[in-house]
């Protein structure tokens, strides 16, 4: 995709903007797992692009169900091995997030 609204942008890795960083996972394939706070997104960094996996940019709430769906809060990230998931931990909630 190539949605941006001012600090979020995917794309290749030279055009993607970032901010409000919280915390990194990297998976067993080498993929980068970034939680962007301020935007209540999830975004991945593999091959040169970057896009974004999980949340809604800019929806201050969370809902569960078929990606991508809403994260409200996300703080801190985990990449389970045993599980091919991620674990999102947000300021009222710890969410799993299967991973293809």
């Amino acid at each position: 995709g190539s949605e941006s609204k001012g600090d979020l942008k995917d794309g290749t890795t030279a055009e993607a903007l970032f901010s409000g960083i919280k915390g990194l996972a990297v998976d067993s394939n080498g993929a980068i797992y970034v939680v962007q706070q301020s935007d209540s997104v999830i975004r991945r960094i593999y091959n040169g692009n970057v896009d974004t996996i999980a949340g809604t940019p800019w929806i201050d709430e969370t809902q569960i169900g078929p990606g991508p769906g809403k994260i409200f809060d996300p703080r801190e990230i985990a990449y389970d091995a045993a599980s091919n998931s991620l674990i999102i931990m947000t300021g009222n909630a710890i969410l799993r997030a299967q991973l293809p």
